[in-house]
């Protein structure tokens, strides 16, 4: 997990919310599909990262995968971690990297995530994780 964002980067703003109803294409949501297409695929499933071809510390953030890597997962830098534990975002170790509690801060060698951005990661976990 010490590597979760490691060249991971972008400070993208969007909007976010917990819900989708009445949120348009372009909107950053607390659903797994918005996460996945506006964070992880544009900052964290890149070459070198956290892609299909170079998952860092075993964690592949590729679309179709994400999920797989993350929910209920032991965290291999952190004893006794769970990447995401569903319904507790301030266990979360992605959380912890991305916020920066435990180090090295998640993205690596880049501009951290917008509180947006994070908002949006904690409302899907405290909101149960699902696949959506």
């Amino acid at each position: 997990m010490l590597v979760l964002l490691f060249g991971c980067g972008g400070t993208e703003e969007a909007e976010t919310t917990g819900e989708d109803e009445g949120a348009t294409e372009d909107e950053l949501t607390a659903t797994l599909s918005s996460i996945q297409s506006k964070i992880f695929s544009e900052s964290c499933a890149l070459s070198g990262c956290h892609s299909s071809g170079s998952s860092s510390g075993g964690l592949n953030l590729s679309e179709g995968n994400s999920f797989g890597s993350l929910v209920g997962q032991s965290s291999t830098s952190v004893e006794g971690g769970t990447r995401v534990l569903a319904g507790n975002s301030g266990d979360s170790v992605l959380v912890k990297r991305i916020e920066g509690t435990v180090t090295p801060q998640m993205p690596l060698n880049r501009s951290a995530l917008s509180e947006e951005k994070i908002d949006t990661i904690k409302n899907w976990i405290n909101n149960g994780a699902e696949n959506n």
